[in-house]
């Protein structure tokens, strides 16, 4: 669907819905790999890789398979996020971040391999504990994540979600959250350092459950709605 902001007034704007816009684009369907649940995928690319590249051609392919155009990752750290654990990308500050850990960023890049229009996505369901310790500190993790995704698999990410997974925002009062996205989004699109250009990542807010605060919150706040191109 093509959908058309039209502002009316400072706090009111409708939304056209043009169904003769329709195109093989407009509904895109995908997949998460977290929680550890997709460890098992290499155990088939190492045993047997022609099985697991057919079972990346069920999931993405358009003529024989159900044809998925988008994968989310999550940024392993540790914590037992539902299922189980996805490995931590960085353990410790001082180390290198490390994206061989896991299973969710090999599984990524094979798929872009084949199906290079297919977009992918990081979120992340906890962080260490160093980088909860100051916003800079929490960037540096994702940063330096996203070096190491490029460094070791050529691999590229189009979204990034700010929020950890499932904590959405409060509709009132400071809310570390709104403040983390400002904050995340002004550094990355002005991010001099990237492997590849880090301006061009969308960034996605307010992974919620059973509410929808963040459409409020951007509402009530410019430097929100700037920040964010995506919920």
């Amino acid at each position: 669907m093509i959908a058309e902001n039209k502002r009316q007034n400072s706090d009111k704007f409708s939304i056209l819905v043009d169904g003769n816009k329709l195109t093989k684009d407009s509904l895109r369907l995908g997949m998460v790999s977290a929680n550890g649940s997709s460890r098992l995928l290499i155990d088939y690319k190492a045993k047997h890789k022609q099985a697991y590249y057919e079972l990346i051609d069920h999931l993405f392919s358009r003529e024989t398979g159900i044809g998925l155009t988008h994968i989310k990752i999550e940024m392993g750290s540790d914590v037992d996020s539902s299922s189980g654990s996805e490995p931590a990308t960085k353990r410790y500050a001082s180390e290198p971040a490390d994206v061989t850990r896991g299973a969710g960023f090999q599984f990524a890049a094979d798929i872009k391999s084949k199906y290079p229009n297919v977009s992918v996505d990081l979120l992340q369901w906890g962080e260490p504990a160093w980088a909860h310790e100051s916003f800079s500190e929490r960037y540096r993790w994702y940063k330096e994540t996203l070096d190491a995704a490029y460094d070791t698999y050529g691999l590229k990410f189009d979204y990034v979600g700010a929020c950890p997974n499932e904590s959405g925002v409060r509709t009132s009062g400071e809310d570390e959250n709104v403040s983390w996205m400002k904050y995340f989004s002004n550094a990355i699109k002005n991010e001099t350092s990237g492997r590849y250009d880090y301006s061009k990542i969308k960034i996605v807010a307010a992974d919620e459950v059973d509410s929808c605060n963040i459409s409020y919150a951007m509402l009530e706040d410019e430097e929100l709605r700037n920040a964010i191109d995506v919920i």
